[in-house]
């Protein structure tokens, strides 16, 4: 039912919030681990493709995924009081939505 579904999904983000509050360095070590998966991302992403030619799904949809994510979190941190970060977070946000654009490389699969 709905309402377990949603009171299960209200925990679960109870306990992110608690845990990013508690952990250590905030939002420059948020940053950093952003521009980390950004860079997980675009490895997924490369790995996907071979001669133009989407040829592993499960990694392009990784990327999509990571991307994703990447920019939910940086749009968190766009607003910051310190304007050093909500730079960083919009100049992330800037990447992510430009890597997330279809490019030259084809997304049909590669026939076999």
């Amino acid at each position: 039912p709905k309402e377990e579904v949603q009171a299960l999904y209200d925990a679960v983000a109870a306990t992110i919030a608690e845990v990013r509050a508690s952990a250590k360095g905030g939002p420059v070590t948020e940053l950093k681990s952003l521009a980390m998966l950004t860079r997980i991302a675009a490895e997924e992403y490369d790995a996907a493709f071979e001669a133009q030619k989407m040829v592993n799904l499960k990694e392009y949809q990784d990327s999509w995924g990571f991307f994703s994510v990447v920019k939910v979190r940086a749009d968190s941190l766009a607003d910051n009081e310190d304007e050093a970060v909500a730079t960083a977070a919009r100049k992330i946000i800037d990447f992510a939505t430009e890597a997330d654009r279809p490019t030259a490389r084809s997304t049909a699969p590669a026939s076999s």
